[in-house]
C-alpha cells in the first residue's frame, strides 16, 4: 500500500467522522472513554469542540470503574440507545456483540482506538483505528485532534498539546509527524525526535494526569484539563498543586520500584532480555516506565502473578511477538502485555525456546 493511498483512506474516514459531528448536537452524543492520559485528552478535545460551537458538553461521558465495568456500561447503553456513541481508547473487543446490537438498533458508533481492531460490517459503525491502515504509532487523542482540526484548524492547532500529552505517554511519535510539527512550530513543545519525548513537559503532564486520576480522582483531573483546554493554558496543568503532589508521590514510588528493579532484575544477555518480578500488584505498563528510566537497548519483561509486561523503547524489537506467546498483545511494537498461568521461570523458558530453539531451558543461560 502506498503512502498516498493510505493518506486518502485516512482522509476519507476522518472526513466521515467530521460530517457526522457537523450534523449532531452535544445532546445527541455519549462518550465512552478509557480514563487515562489518552482517553481523557481525547474526551477533552471533543468536549472542547462542543463547548466552543454549542456552549455545552456532550450529553454524557462514561468510563469504566470498579463499580461500573464495561459490561454494566453496555447494558446501560443498550437500554438508553444514544443517537451517537463515541468510543475513545476503550478496549471494547469483548463487547463486540453489544456494539453490534447498538448499531442494528440505530445508534451510530464511532470507535476511535489504537488497540485491537474491532470490525463490524454495518453502515452505523465507523472504525477509526490506525492499524486498519497499517500504521503503528498513532493513538486516540491524535486521531481526535486530526478530526477536529479538519473542522476548526487554527483553534485545534493551538490545542495540539492535548493530543501531544496522549501521544508521548503512548510513545507514539514516529507516525505523528503533523502533530509534533504543529506543536514545534507553535512553540508548544521542543520535541523534534523520538528521544526528546521522555524528558518533555508533555510527558510530565501525562504522568501527572495518570497519577492524579488514581490519587485525587478522574473528575478533578478531567475538569482541570477541560478548563485548561478552553482557556488554552497548558501551563496551568503543570502548576496545579493537587496534580503536582500526585505526580511527586508517584515518581517517589516509581524511584523505589526502580531501585528494587536494579537490585533484583536478571539480565539474559543471549536474549537481549532483562526480567523483573514485581513484589506487589503492578500494571503491565509499569515495565515500560522502568524501561524509560533505565534506557538500555534491551527487551524489558515484568511479571506479577501471571500478569506480564514487555517493553523495548530503546531496542528495535517488536515485543508483541513475545506477548503473543501468552495470548497477549499491544498497541504498537514498543509495549505489550499478557496474562498466563505459567510461572516466571516457565515464561523465561518459553521466551528462550522462541528466541533460541536449541536452548530450551532456563539453566542454559547460567
Amino acid at each position: 500500500m502506498t503512502a498516498s493511498i493510505t493518506e486518502d483512506k485516512i482522509d476519507r474516514i476522518i472526513g466521515k467522522v467530521c460530517e457526522i459531528l457537523l450534523n449532531v448536537t452535544p445532546e445527541d452524543v455519549t462518550i465512552l472513554s478509557h480514563p487515562d492520559h489518552d482517553g481523557l485528552t481525547a474526551t477533552v478535545l471533543f468536549n472542547t469542540y462542543f463547548i466552543k460551537h454549542y456552549g455545552t458538553e456532550c450529553k454524557k461521558v462514561l468510563r469504566p470503574t470498579k463499580e461500573m465495568p464495561y459490561y454494566v456500561i453496555f447494558h446501560k447503553l443498550l437500554r438508553e440507545k444514544p443517537k451517537i456513541l463515541l468510543i475513545l481508547d476503550a478496549l471494547v473487543g469483548k463487547h463486540k456483540d453489544s456494539i453490534r446490537k447498538l448499531v442494528e438498533e440505530g445508534t451510530v458508533v464511532i470507535n476511535m482506538d489504537h488497540h485491537d481492531i474491532v470490525n463490524i460490517e454495518h453502515s452505523n459503525y465507523i472504525n477509526v483505528n490506525p492499524h486498519v491502515w497499517g500504521i503503528e504509532y498513532l493513538n486516540t487523542s491524535s486521531l481526535a485532534w486530526q478530526v477536529l482540526r479538519k473542522i476548526d484548524e487554527d483553534y485545534f492547532d493551538e490545542r495540539s498539546w492535548l493530543a501531544g500529552i496522549g501521544s508521548v505517554q503512548d510513545y507514539c511519535y514516529r507516525d505523528n509527524t503533523s502533530l509534533f510539527k504543529t506543536m514545534y512550530e507553535l512553540g508548544l513543545s521542543n520535541i523534534s525526535s523520538y528521544e526528546d519525548i521522555f524528558d518533555s513537559e508533555l510527558m510530565k503532564c501525562a504522568k501527572m494526569i495518570n497519577a492524579a486520576c488514581r490519587d485525587v480522582g478522574y473528575e478533578y483531573v478531567y475538569s482541570k484539563t477541560l478548563n485548561a483546554s478552553i482557556s488554552d493554558s497548558f501551563k496551568t496543568l503543570l502548576k496545579d498543586d493537587k496534580m503536582l503532589n500526585s505526580y511527586s508521590r508517584y515518581m517517589k514510588e516509581l524511584t523505589t520500584i526502580y531501585d528494587r528493579f536494579r537490585k533484583t532484575s536478571h539480565e539474559y544477555s543471549e536474549m537481549n532480555l532483562i526480567a523483573y518480578r514485581h513484589n506487589e500488584r503492578a500494571r503491565t505498563s509499569l515495565i515500560a516506565e522502568i524501561c524509560e528510566m533505565d534506557r538500555r537497548p534491551l527487551i524489558y519483561f515484568g511479571y506479577y502473578e501471571g500478569m506480564l509486561g514487555f517493553s523495548s523503547l530503546f531496542l528495535d524489537y517488536d515485543v508483541r511477538k513475545l506477548a503473543r506467546l501468552f495470548n497477549g498483545g499491544g498497541p504498537h511494537p514498543k509495549i505489550a502485555g499478557g496474562k498466563t498461568k505459567k510461572s516466571f521461570n516457565e515464561i523465561i523458558d518459553s521466551i528462550s525456546e522462541y528466541l533460541h530453539p536449541k536452548q530450551r531451558l532456563l539453566r542454559d543461560f547460567y
